[in-house]
C-alpha cells in the first residue's frame, strides 16, 4: 500500500502493482484482493474485457504516501516508480500503434514483458480508446511523479511517446504541456541535453499544433542549441524540418 501512495495515483489498473513491488503478476493479484477485503481499495469500475480498476481514498492515499517516505529508501522509491512508469510507457507504445495517425518511433521497452504477460497486456489495452480515456489522468500523474523523482530518462520517453500517440491524436494539449514542461524541468536539473532537446522539440510540435508559430519557433530554436550540445545530428536534422515549417507564418 506504501508504494501505491508512493506513486500517487487514485485510479489505477491492478497490473501496476506488479511493477511497483518487482513481483509477478499473480502474486500481485493476491495483493490487490488482499487490499480489497481490508478495504483500503475499492473496485471503481470492471472494463468490457473483464479488467478491473481500483480506486484509493484520498486519505488513504495521503496516509501511504506518508508511511512510504519515512519507511522506504529513496532509492527503492525510485526504482519501483521506474518499474511501474516503464510498464505504463509499454503500455502506451501497444495501445497507440493501434490508433490512426500515431507517429511512435520508440522501441517497445522490455520491462512490460517482465512484469506483465502478453496475454494479459492483450486483455488491458484490447480497447486502445478505453484504456487511454481510463488512464489519462494517471498518466499526466505518472509523468509528474518520476520528473519530480529526478527519473529524467523514464519521464522524457513516456512524455515523448504520449505525445506521439493519444495526446496529438486527440489534441490533448493541456495534458501535453503538462507532461511535457514536467520532464523539462528534470532533464534540466540533471543536465540532460538530449532528453532537453527532445522535450523542448515536444513543446514546439505542440506550439505548432495551436497556430502559435512565433512559440513554435522559440522553441525549436531552444531544441537546436540543445541538440548541438548533445551531437545529435538526427535531432538536428529533424527540428530544423520542423522549424522551417513554422517559420513562415511567423511574420
Amino acid at each position: 500500500m506504501r508504494r501505491l501512495g508512493l506513486l500517487d495515483v487514485s485510479s489505477f489498473g491492478g497490473w501496476v502493482v506488479a511493477p511497483l513491488l518487482g513481483s509477478s503478476w499473480h502474486d500481485a493479484e493476491e495483493v490487490v484482493e488482499r487490499l480489497v477485503d481490508a478495504q483500503l481499495l475499492d473496485v471503481s469500475t470492471t472494463d468490457d474485457n473483464g479488467s478491473l480498476r481500483y480506486q484509493i481514498h484520498d486519505l488513504i492515499r495521503a496516509f501511504a504516501r506518508e508511511r512510504g517516505e519515512a519507511e522506504e529508501t529513496v532509492d527503492t522509491i525510485r526504482t519501483a516508480a521506474a518499474r511501474a512508469a516503464e510498464c505504463w510507457l509499454g503500455l502506451v507504445q501497444v495501445a497507440g500503434s493501434r490508433m490512426p495517425h500515431a507517429t511512435l518511433d520508440t522501441i517497445r521497452t522490455p520491462v512490460l514483458d517482465q512484469y506483465i504477460e502478453a496475454d494479459h497486456v492483450e486483455e488491458i489495452v484490447a480497447d486502445p480508446e478505453a484504456w487511454f480515456d481510463a488512464e489519462q489522468t494517471g498518466l499526466v500523474g505518472v509523468v509528474e511523479r518520476v520528473s519530480e523523482l529526478d527519473l529524467t530518462d523514464i519521464a522524457t520517453r513516456l512524455a515523448a511517446t504520449l505525445c506521439s500517440s493519444r495526446f496529438s491524436v486527440r489534441n490533448l494539449f493541456g495534458q501535453w504541456w503538462r507532461t511535457h514542461t514536467a520532464a523539462l524541468a528534470a532533464a534540466r536539473r540533471a543536465g540532460d541535453r538530449r532528453g532537453e532537446a527532445r522535450l523542448l522539440a515536444g513543446l514546439g510540435w505542440l506550439r505548432y499544433e495551436q497556430d502559435r508559430f512565433d512559440e513554435a519557433a522559440g522553441y525549436y530554436e531552444q531544441a537546436l542549441v540543445a541538440y548541438e550540445h548533445s551531437d545529435d545530428r538526427r535531432g538536428q536534422a529533424v527540428t530544423r524540418t520542423r522549424a522551417r515549417a513554422a517559420r513562415p507564418r511567423c511574420a
